[in-house]
C-alpha cells in the first residue's frame, strides 16, 4: 500500500500556489450526517458493496497495521461476520453482477492480487487471476456484462511512481482480459460513482506525492472521457455520490491552503463546485463507501488528522427539493374542481390556478388533495402544483385543465378480483348538485362485450372471466342534468393457482420445488407427526429443507387474489446407504467380518444362509465356523432404505477328505477354508484301561533289563 510521504507533501505545498476555498452553499441542496453502529474492528481501505439489502465490508487494513481477510455484514441495525476471504486484501474493490459479489484487485503482504474473487454460497472462489496489470485502489464497474478496471496503484511499498492509466476489461462470458484505453492521467485512490451509464471520477493520486483536482465523466458505451469543472484543490481517498443529477463528495485527503481540511462536503451545481458548511461527523479518508438511494454510507477509513484506522460507520444523506408530484385523479364538478396527487415526501404544496376569464390565485396545503369551490361553470381552469420542503420549491407538476359542470363527477371504481370473477363497485365524489339517477356499466375484454343501464345500483359481479386477459370496465353516472365523464379502470382476471411440487432427496436435505399457473405467494408447512418442522413464506419456487431423516407431511399453499390452493404429500426422507466395505478374517474358527460405517446407515443386518443372525449398530460381527457352505450377506440399512448386500461365500471343511470335488459350491466362487485344528485324532480321544497300561509298562522295563545285560557281557 502506498505510504503518504507527509514531509514531502508539506515541502511541496510551499511550492504550489495557494488556492483559497470559498464556502458557497446553494440553498436548494442540504446534507444530513448521522452516526451508525460502529464496525466490529477499526478498518481502512476496505471494499464495500450493497447486496441483498445488506452492506458488506470486505478486507482492509486494521490497526497494527495489518492486512485483513475479514468480511462484516450490516443488516437490520447490527453487524455480523460473513465468509472470510481466502487471503487478506486491502484496496480491493467490489461490485455486484448477476446476483453475486465480485472482489477485484487488492494488495497484501505477498504483493498485488491481479485477479477476481466471487462469493459462492459461503465461500470465495478465484474466477480469474490474470489481470494484465494487477492493481489496487482502482475504480471498478460493471457495464454490458463486462467488468471495467479503471486506473489503480500498481506499485508496493513507499513509492512516488505514478499509478496505472489503463482501462482493463474482463469478459464474464469467456473469462478473457483486454486493455481498451487509458485514463486522461494516471489515477488511483480516486472517488467515483457509476450510475449505470456514466462513471464520475473525482480527484485521485497521480504520482510523485501529488493529487489532482480534475473531475471527469467516463462513458463506457463509446470509451470516451469528458472533463467537468475542477475542484479548488487536489483530493484523494474521498467518498463520492450522485443523486437526482447532483454530484457530491464527502471527506478524503483534501489539502488546501497549506492545510488538511477534514470531513469536507461539496457538490457540483450549475457547473460550479459548492463547498458547504456541513462536515462528516467523523472526518475520514481512505474509507469504504456505498450509496443506497439518496444516502451515502461511509465505512471505516483513516481518521483525520492522525491517519489511523477507525471503526466509525456513518451516513450522509443528500437533501434536495422534492420532485414533481404525480397527479392521480382530477375531476370537475358543479362549480368545483378536485385534484388528488401522490405524496413525494414534501412538507407542503402550492397550487397555482388561473382561468380563461381572468381569475387567478394561489393556495397552500399540507394535504395531497384539494377541491376548489365557487368556480364558474363552463369556464376553463388551469391548475399546477409546486411542492416544497426545507430545501425550497421543487419541480412543478403537469398543468391540469378542468371545466366545472353541473353533471356528476366521474365515479371512483373499485375492483375486487376473485377466482375467474371480478366484483366491480363504485361511488361518486360529487353528484352535480342533484340526486344520482343511475349508472351505465360497460365491460370489454376477451370475448365479452357488456353494456347496461343498471339504475341506482353501485356494484356488479362479472363471472366466467378468462385468466390473464385484460378487461376494461367503465362507469358513467347520470343525474337530471346529464351524464358524467366515463370512469375507466383496467384489470387482469385471475384464477386460483394450480400447483405441482416435486421433492428431491439430497444428502443435505429435501429439495422441494414447484411450478404454479399463477403468480402467488407460497406458504410451505412441513410436519412430522404433530410437530411443525418448518413454516415458510416464500415468493420463489424452490427451497432446501435441512431436516433429519424421517417421514414428513409437506403442504404447499399458493395464495393470490383469487384465493388459496393447497397441495399436500407424505414424503419418506431416507437415502439408500452405500454397500458396506466388508473385510473378512478367520480367527479361532470364527469368521470375523468388519467394515467402516456406511454413509446414511443407521444399523446393519447380517444374514447367514438367508437367516438373520444379527441386527446391530456395530461395524463388526463374529460368525462361528461349521462344516459346509456359508453365504454371508451384510446389508447397511436405515428406517426407510437398505443398501445392496455385501455377499461373502465360504465353503468350510474340518477335513480336506470331506471335500466333494464335484460340488458346485467348490467349483463356483466359494472360498474354500480348511479348519486350523489338525484333522488327526488328539491323544485325549484315545481310550486305555489300567490292565493294558500295566502290561505296557512291564514290557518296557523288561526290555530295559535285557539291554543292560547285553551291555555287561560285552564288557
Amino acid at each position: 500500500m502506498r505510504k503518504r510521504p507527509v514531509t514531502f507533501l508539506l515541502i511541496l505545498s510551499l511550492l504550489i500556489p495557494i488556492i483559497s476555498m470559498t464556502i458557497i452553499t446553494h440553498s436548494d441542496v442540504g446534507f444530513r450526517c448521522q452516526d451508525l453502529p460502529s464496525l466490529p474492528i477499526a478498518v481502512q481501505d476496505p471494499a464495500v458493496v450493497y447486496f441483498n439489502n445488506s452492506i458488506y465490508v470486505i478486507g482492509g487494513m486494521t490497526q497494527g497495521p495489518s492486512y485483513s481477510s475479514a468480511v462484516f455484514i450490516y443488516s437490520h441495525g447490527r453487524w455480523t461476520q460473513g465468509p472470510s476471504l481466502p487471503f487478506p486484501l486491502i484496496g480491493a474493490r467490489a461490485v455486484v453482477y448477476n446476483g453475486s459479489i465480485y472482489v477485484v484487485g487488492g494488495l497484501n503482504i505477498s504483493g498485488i492480487f491481479g485477479g477476481i474473487l466471487k462469493l459462492q454460497g459461503d465461500q470465495w472462489v478465484i474466477v480469474s487471476n490474470s489481470m494484465p496489470r494487477p492493481v489496487y485502489d482502482e475504480g471498478v464497474i460493471v457495464y454490458d456484462n463486462q467488468l471495467y478496471v479503471v486506473g489503480g496503484a500498481n506499485f508496493t511499498g513507499l513509492s512516488l511512481s505514478p499509478p496505472s492509466n489503463l482501462i482493463q476489461v474482463y469478459s464474464f462470458s469467456d473469462g478473457s482480459w483486454r486493455i481498451i484505453g487509458k485514463t486522461p492521467q494516471p489515477l488511483s485512490n480516486f472517488g467515483y460513482f457509476f450510475n449505470g451509464s456514466v462513471l464520475f471520477v473525482v480527484g485521485g493520486y497521480v504520482g510523485y506525492a501529488s493529487t489532482t483536482a480534475s473531475v471527469y465523466e467516463y462513458f463506457p458505451f463509446n470509451n470516451s472521457w469528458v472533463q467537468l469543472p475542477s475542484l479548488a484543490s487536489g483530493i484523494e481517498e474521498e467518498a463520492v455520490g450522485y443523486y437526482e443529477g447532483t454530484l457530491f463528495f464527502v471527506g478524503g485527503y483534501y489539502f488546501n491552503y497549506g492545510i488538511i481540511q477534514p470531513g469536507v462536503i461539496a457538490y457540483l451545481y450549475n457547473n460550479t463546485w459548492h463547498y458547504t458548511t456541513y462536515t462528516e461527523n467523523v472526518p475520514t479518508e481512505d474509507s469504504g463507501y456505498v450509496q443506497v438511494g439518496n444516502t451515502l454510507y461511509i465505512v471505516g477509513g483513516a481518521l483525520l488528522p492522525p491517519q489511523i484506522p477507525t471503526d466509525a460507520f456513518q451516513s450522509v444523506e443528500i437533501l434536495l427539493p422534492p420532485p414533481a408530484p404525480k397527479i392521480v385523479y382530477y375531476a370537475a364538478g358543479n362549480e368545483t374542481a378536485t385534484i388528488v396527487w401522490s405524496d413525494n415526501d414534501s412538507i407542503g404544496y402550492y397550487i397555482n390556478y388561473w382561468s380563461s376569464n381572468g381569475q387567478k390565485g394561489s393556495i397552500m396545503t399540507y394535504s395531497t388533495s384539494y377541491t376548489f369551490t365557487n368556480l364558474t361553470n363552463g369556464v376553463k381552469y388551469y391548475f399546477q402544483i409546486i411542492p416544497f420542503n426545507q430545501q425550497g420549491n421543487g419541480t412543478s407538476s403537469q398543468i391540469v385543465v378542468l371545466t366545472p359542470f353541473s353533471v356528476p363527477n366521474p365515479p371512483i371504481i373499485h375492483i375486487k378480483l376473485g377466482d375467474r370473477n371480478a366484483t366491480v363497485s363504485w361511488k361518486t365524489t360529487f353528484n352535480g348538485g342533484f340526486p344520482i339517477l343511475g349508472y351505465y356499466l360497460f365491460l370489454e375484454g376477451g370475448n365479452i362485450t357488456f353494456a347496461k343501464n343498471l339504475g341506482n345500483i353501485t356494484s356488479y359481479i362479472f363471472t366466467n372471466l378468462t385468466p390473464s386477459v385484460v378487461y376494461k370496465v367503465g362507469v358513467i353516472a347520470y343525474n337530471q342534468i346529464g351524464n358524467s365523464s366515463e370512469a375507466e379502470v383496467e384489470f387482469v382476471a385471475v384464477e386460483k393457482a394450480s400447483v405441482i411440487f416435486v421433492v428431491s432427496k439430497l444428502a443435505e436435505g429435501l429439495l422441494v420445488s414447484w411450478n404454479s399457473t399463477q403468480p402467488s405467494k407460497f406458504i410451505l408447512i412441513v410436519t412430522s407427526g404433530t410437530k411443525v418442522v418448518a413454516n415458510l413464506t416464500l415468493t420463489n419456487y424452490s427451497v432446501l429443507l435441512k431436516i433429519p431423516f424421517g417421514i414428513y407431511n409437506i403442504t404447499l399453499e399458493a395464495i393470490n387474489q383469487a384465493g388459496v390452493t393447497t397441495t399436500s404429500a407424505m414424503v419418506s426422507y431416507y437415502i439408500k446407504p452405500e454397500v458396506p466395505d466388508v473385510v473378512v478374517n478367520i480367527v479361532n474358527n470364527y469368521i470375523n467380518a468388519s467394515w467402516p460405517p456406511s454413509p446414511y446407515a443407521q444399523y446393519y443386518l447380517v444374514y447367514v444362509n438367508n437367516t438373520l443372525v444379527a441386527n446391530t449398530t456395530k461395524t463388526s460381527v463374529l460368525i462361528p465356523l461349521s462344516d459346509g457352505y456359508l453365504v454371508i450377506k451384510i446389508i447397511a440399512a436405515n428406517a426407510g432404505e437398505e443398501s445392496t448386500p455385501y455377499v461373502e461365500k465360504i465353503a468350510y471343511y474340518s477335513s480336506m477328505s470331506q471335500i466333494d470335488a464335484t460340488s458346485t459350491y467348490v467349483n463356483s466362487n466359494f472360498t474354500l477354508i480348511r479348519s486350523i485344528t489338525p484333522p488327526t485324532t488328539s491323544i485325549t480321544d484315545v481310550s486305555i484301561n489300567i490292565t493294558t497300561a500295566i502290561v505296557v509298562i512291564s514290557l518296557f522295563l523288561l526290555s530295559l533289563v535285557i539291554v543292560l545285560v547285553i551291555l555287561e557281557k560285552t564288557k
